[in-house]
């Protein structure tokens, strides 16, 4: 017996089948930071292609409007690109859909990854973490501002204006090129910068304009701000926690990789299957990069 369907159910079955998938559509709404072609370029799509930085870069490359627009820019061409593939069917070719698949496949094991290192991130890891490194964050350190200047009367005249109420930062910068970008001021270093310096380094008091101190080099102007025994574990919490979060995915992907059944159809490659995963990065290390399996955009600040 043959069955007809009635056209009335063959639009409501047409209406109920579910819409062709388009690669890399994007379901966001936030705020618009350029429309191309009528197309927004949204923040959404900045957040989502730097998620995979580590917090602190991404916010500081999100809150900078020069790196920002180049972002944006970045996806302004690649936005073009995209449209213009989709226009002429790229992704109904075969070897694309199998690309497009494989690429999914490392986005989610990558995100997954990411999450098993997340999660491993608490304060009791961090603390621990914090404990083992006792030999870089145990250290004496003191405070140290300086610049140098190579003719003693010059470095008496520049201490001289400093005594009398010039900043430090803008003396150093005007006379040493060494000190543009900080105006002398070299945070906390465990060792005097050069050995001439270390006894003052040492034992000078805090908060007093030192100098001229003549060394080889020539003549040196220093102010020490603080000193302490070690360095407090809320000021390197970030540095320790991207630590935990490395450790735990190597760790999960040697574990993942070790447990695994494998099995060859024909003879193993030379060396050991059971091998730990090589000495590239995970997933999300310091450098900012994906180097495992990659956030399948490769975007970054041009």
């Amino acid at each position: 017996m043959k069955w007809i369907v009635p056209f009335s159910m063959l639009f409501t079955l047409n209406a109920c089948a579910p819409e062709p998938v388009v690669p890399g559509a994007f379901d966001g709404s936030g705020e618009v930071q350029v429309t191309v072609n009528g197309n927004a370029i949204t923040m959404d799509m900045l957040e989502a292609i730097t998620s995979h930085m580590p917090s602190e870069k991404r916010d500081g490359l999100l809150k900078d409007e020069q790196q920002k627009k180049r972002l944006v820019e970045s996806l302004m061409t690649s936005n073009l690109l995209y449209n213009e593939a989709l226009k002429k069917n790229v992704h109904q070719d075969v070897k694309v859909k199998r690309s497009l698949a494989m690429a999914n496949r490392e986005i989610l094991a990558n995100l997954y990854l990411t999450q098993i290192g997340d999660a491993a991130v608490t304060d009791e890891a961090i603390q621990a973490k914090y404990d083992s490194q006792k030999v870089k964050y145990g250290r004496p350190a003191t405070h140290l501002h300086h610049f140098m200047v190579r003719e003693q009367d010059k470095a008496n005249a520049l201490a001289a204006e400093i005594k009398g109420g010039k900043d430090f930062a803008e003396v150093a910068k005007a006379n040493d090129p060494r000190t543009r970008m900080n105006g002398g001021d070299l945070g906390w270093i465990n060792r005097a910068p050069i050995p001439d310096l270390e006894k003052t380094f040492n034992e000078a008091p805090l908060n007093e304009l030192i100098g001229p101190v003549e060394s080889r080099m020539g003549f040196h102007i220093l102010k020490i701000e603080g000193r302490r025994d070690k360095t407090p574990i809320d000021e390197v919490r970030d540095q320790l926690a991207q630590m935990v979060k490395v450790d735990a995915m190597k760790s999960y992907q040697m574990d993942i990789k070790v447990n695994a059944k494998t099995e060859w159809p024909n003879a193993a490659p030379t060396g050991d299957d059971k091998a730990a995963p090589t000495d590239a990065p995970a997933p999300g290390a310091k450098d900012g990069h994906n180097h495992a399996t990659g956030d399948g955009h490769n975007h970054e600040a041009h």
